[in-house]
């Protein structure tokens, strides 16, 4: 009776947020919960679930898995919005479910899980697969040190004891949980031998010490961070060969083309977002595809008619203007998006709207890890550099540092949270006719803008 009192709850809700044209993406999993703690056992158990967790990339990787699925005739559900705590996973699986407690005909589920909460609901998810993608610095006031996420991580895949797990050989952490557990694993990586990528964010390295002899990791290559080919000469451990193995690849504004070889064939795929690391996020997916039996030829048919997730390098357009947005959480990710915005070389404004609220990590420190001086190798393409949100007089004191006070557009009676509309919408008055305006917010600095652009034009919900 408390299943189906906490289900009821969880629809009821559901129903009158979406008609407030609220998400309904948390507060109706929270409440069913507190009713029903083990409800989404109960929920998840009628479906084949697979889940996707790691530091960067979740949502695209989860949308790249759908795709797969959807190519393979499969009905399934997803919490595509990015609601990735135990609540809004809950709020998910409800959706798919009709009032008696029965599936409304999916069978399958992708599941983004936030990395603390893996652990907690991993046990009750039991996945048939666990894709891992990276693990970087993130939200220091939430998660402390990056082996501590890995370690969370690690606690949810050791209770997940039915399913295969794709993991990134090119992460000495992420490859760790596939020698530490007996499950069976796929692995994913680049092969850059040839030198054909080029970090130019000169970014830190995060595990540059053996996780088991604490000695000194050496590196035949980077890709970028601590992601490449590495081994310890003390003790031993070193990358794992992975079954999918990414050899070449090129970028345009608005995607990515790359070649891959599985068992010695060789194929090419090319998806709609652009980005090295969306390559990655890709790679992990194709590693899905192939743990569930899905042929490459397929699996490169459904990439390639993926579409961004809201605010993943979503594209609109006002008139012949367009807006990208670019989801940054993180040094890492911010460097790699740096890095796509030179690669790409074309002309553009840029928009930083950073707030620190407790889903974008209170701590913004991060921004002094960023190589942002790089962007100086592109000023001449950058029409104008605008900041907003909450911590926006710090990005712009950030940007100072880095050499591009001269171009940063800040208004300090625009300073909070209200003034990223207003600024998103000057920066689109400003710009010329044909322009590009990219907008880089942290999490909740994305809802408003999407928000905005809600307002003016047709766009699916975020939920959708």
């Amino acid at each position: 009776m408390r299943y189906l009192l906490a289900l009821w709850i969880c629809k009821v809700t559901t129903w009158l947020l979406r008609a407030m044209h609220r998400g309904a993406t948390a507060l109706p999993g929270k409440l069913a919960l507190s009713v029903c703690p083990d409800i989404l056992a109960r929920l998840a158990s009628q479906f084949t679930v697979y889940v996707v967790t790691g530091t960067n990339g979740k949502t695209t990787t989860g949308l790249l898995m759908s795709s797969i699925l959807e190519q393979q005739g499969v009905r399934y559900i997803s919490n595509k919005s990015g609601s990735n705590l135990e609540r809004g996973i809950v709020a998910c699986f409800a959706e798919g479910v009709k009032v008696s407690g029965r599936s409304k005909g999916a069978t399958h589920a992708v599941i983004e899980c936030d990395e603390a909460a893996f652990a907690k609901v991993a046990g009750k998810l039991n996945p048939a697969v666990v894709v891992v993608t990276n693990f970087f610095k993130d939200q220091l006031d939430r998660y402390g040190q990056v082996t501590a996420t890995l370690n969370l991580v690690k606690t949810g895949a050791a209770k997940a004891v039915n399913a295969t797990l794709v993991l990134n050989a090119d992460d000495p952490l992420c490859a760790s949980i596939g020698r530490d557990l007996p499950n069976n694993a796929i692995y994913y990586g680049m092969d850059n031998s040839n030198g054909n990528i080029v970090d130019s964010s000169h970014s830190e390295n995060e595990a540059g010490y053996c996780l088991y002899c604490h000695s000194k990791m050496d590196y035949a290559y980077n890709t970028y961070g601590h992601l490449g080919s590495y081994a310890c000469n003390q003790c031993g451990y070193s990358r794992p060969t992975p079954q999918v193995e990414m050899t070449e690849y090129s970028l345009t504004m608005e995607s990515a083309t790359f070649s891959y070889r599985v068992d010695q064939e060789n194929y090419n795929c090319s998806i709609n977002m652009s980005g090295l690391f969306n390559i990655y996020n890709a790679m992990g997916a194709i590693g899905m595809g192939l743990a569930i039996g899905a042929a490459p030829d397929h699996i490169n048919h459904a990439l390639s008619k993926s579409q961004p997730g809201f605010g993943r390098m979503e594209t609109v357009h006002f008139g012949n203007k367009a807006i990208r947005t670019i989801l940054v959480k993180n040094s890492m990710g911010l460097n790699q998006v740096i890095n796509y915005l030179i690669s790409v070389n074309q002309s553009m404004t840029l928009c930083f709207a950073v707030n620190d609220h407790i889903s974008d990590g209170e701590d913004i420190s991060w921004l002094w890890d960023v190589n942002l001086e790089c962007l100086s190798s592109i000023k001449d393409n950058l029409s104008a550099i605008y900041t907003c949100g909450i911590r926006g007089a710090d990005m712009a004191v950030r940007l100072k540092y880095a050499g591009l006070d001269t171009d940063v557009v800040y208004d300090n009676s625009l300073d909070g949270e209200g003034s990223i509309p207003i600024v998103v919408q000057r920066a689109l008055e400003q710009m010329e006719e044909g322009g590009t305006l990219v907008v880089l917010p942290s999490y909740s600095a994305m809802l408003a803008v999407r928000s905005f652009l809600q307002e003016k034009i047709d766009m699916k919900e975020f939920w959708n």
